[in-house]
């Protein structure tokens, strides 16, 4: 929530990792909730393309968020002004 607050990461990017964190939970909630509900013992396709959609997402989130950082890193930097107060005011 910092990072999407601080203002210093372009607007849709600075959101990128709350986005990260979702679809890393997501699958494992998934997962829990079929196993607690016990239809994971019936549906044993379902679970495994979960475990394999887990997997997948783990090692991607974190990839993205690398490259989200590597170029929003090489972007120019907007110039910033503060405004000074003259003396003679």
């Amino acid at each position: 929530m910092q990072i999407a607050r601080a203002g210093v990461v372009p607007t849709p990017w600075n959101w990128a990792p709350c986005w990260a964190l979702i679809a890393v939970i997501v699958p494992s909630l998934l997962q829990m909730l079929m196993v607690a509900a016990g239809t994971a013992s019936t549906s044993h396709d379902v679970v495994s393309a979960l475990v394999g959609l887990d997997m997948l997402l783990r090692s991607t989130a974190g990839v993205f968020l690398g490259i989200v950082a590597v170029v929003l890193a090489t972007r120019p930097a907007r110039a910033r002004t503060v405004s000074i107060i003259s003396p003679a005011d």
